[in-house]
């Protein structure tokens, strides 16, 4: 397929966008052969023979209307659905007889849809928590997570589908940047939680603006996700048909739909069950490595208890709100009640677990000190929520707390996976970083850093 000139496939993308708005309203587009044969073209085109044996085993096609797009994907008893909308197919088809293959190639654009569809499913899209289902910027992470991490969507030329992409607004040098500066891990591309925290700082800096309008067209009313790029003073629409869907169900599904794939995906592909995604390398993976197995993360309670005048282990049961009993309770603080302060603040983007936040809560209650336990993002709430990290937020908050008149913390522990922009610590000999992920950002932050054990 010749390449159409950048013009002419903007035109060509503007094109189809109209075209899916307006076939929305027909419900008399059929199922014929042509478009069997267009789903099994594309798939024969796309996938090798050992990946498409893996789909023919786990993959259910249905033709179904939708009315998000041309195409979804849903976990059901075991199998996952391939919901095709033969309304945007068909338009799809109608396309290429209007342009010609040289310039718009069905199969070839279809090839793409079904490779997205199956990368939302292999990235594990098809359970988000609800508390990041409900932020803002969610739908467009995820659709990057696929477009630019997996599918590596070229800034020119490649599918005219008007997929949503940081490389084709352009925006990717500098969100790499922002990345690079956060000190987030290479594959940050595919996760879409630290795709989130690039967006926000990009929100932060006034790079980038995200927002949902409503819009009335075609004869229809339906929400527009708009982008708008600051620094080149450019505005990306994104119609709901544009935003392929991604139905949700339990983790339990995801994972054993992720474990039953793997066989079929060959070398390349890795399961790493913690993050519930399949993980890909041009190299391979040992047979050994195709399952990644979660590293145990050992924090350093002797240090903590020794900040917190405690001599001994304590447990606090979250789920009943007591205190372990008495036989389980190995844990005694001084016998002076001391009203000097301690703020802990724990990053809410971390992977702290339960069992550990459980014998933290407990410990900070039996202190003889005025232990305060707080959550940040991009801010300092008393309460677990979702967001960038920003660790200035937290000399915000101090420096709050010192001018309401009151004396700095005793100590200052700050729970993080590190990844965030440096900033430079007040109280630096008061600091301490219990760093569960990358620690060269809190190091040149200042402050002690305890060390954190992984096996």
């Amino acid at each position: 397929m010749s390449a159409p000139s950048s013009r002419d496939h903007q035109a060509l993308r503007d094109e189809l966008s109209r075209r899916f708005r307006q076939c929305v309203h027909h419900r008399a587009d059929m199922v014929d052969r042509t478009l069997v044969r267009l789903v099994s073209d594309a798939m024969t085109a796309t996938f090798s023979s050992e990946e498409l044996t893996g789909l023919q085993c786990l993959v259910r096609p249905a033709w179904r209307y939708c009315d998000e797009g041309a195409m979804f994907v849903a976990l059901e008893d075991g199998t996952i659905v391939l919901g095709m909308d033969p309304r945007y197919l068909h338009e799809i088809l109608e396309m290429e007889r209007e342009y010609g293959s040289a310039l718009f190639n069905a199969v070839y654009e279809v090839g793409y849809l079904l490779r997205h569809e199956l990368w939302h499913v292999l990235l594990g899209h098809n359970y988000i928590p609800p508390e990041y289902q409900q932020h803002p910027h969610h739908l467009l992470a995820m659709e990057v997570a696929v477009n630019d991490g997996c599918l590596q969507l070229p800034a020119q030329g490649g599918p005219v589908y008007p997929f949503v992409s940081l490389t084709r607004m352009g925006l990717m040098s500098k969100a790499q940047a922002v990345a690079n500066e956060l000190n987030l891990p290479r594959g940050w591309i595919r996760d879409y939680e630290l795709i989130i925290r690039v967006l926000e700082q990009l929100i932060q800096v006034d790079v980038l603006e995200i927002r949902v309008e409503g819009c009335h067209c075609d004869g229809t009313e339906h929400d527009v996700l708009v982008v708008v790029d600051r620094l080149h003073r450019r505005e990306y629409r994104y119609h709901r048909q544009d935003l392929l869907q991604t139905e949700q169900t339990s983790r339990e599904d995801v994972d054993q739909t992720l474990r039953d794939l793997l066989p079929h995906l060959g070398r390349h592909f890795q399961y790493d069950p913690a993050h519930m995604r399949i993980n890909y390398s041009p190299s391979g993976f040992a047979e050994g490595e195709r399952i990644l197995r979660p590293h145990a993360v050992v924090l350093p309670w002797q240090h903590l208890r020794r900040l917190l005048a405690l001599d001994r282990r304590v447990g606090y049961n979250r789920r009943t709100w007591h205190l372990y009993p008495l036989d389980q309770q190995c844990l005694k603080g001084a016998s002076t009640i001391k009203r000097d302060q301690i703020h802990i603040y724990i990053d809410s983007s971390s992977s702290l677990s339960d069992d550990e936040l459980s014998v933290l809560v407990g410990s900070a209650r039996q202190s003889p000190y005025h232990v305060r336990i707080f959550y940040f993002s991009t801010e300092v709430t008393d309460h677990p929520h979702h967001g960038g990290t920003d660790y200035s937020c937290i000399l915000h908050h101090l420096h709050r707390h010192v001018e309401s008149g009151q004396a700095p913390p005793r100590a200052i522990i700050v729970f993080t996976d590190g990844y965030a922009a440096p900033v430079r610590v007040p109280y630096p000999e008061r600091w301490f970083w219990v760093v569960l992920e990358d620690d060269n950002v809190p190091r040149k932050c200042g402050g002690h850093i305890l060390k954190v054990i992984k096996r």
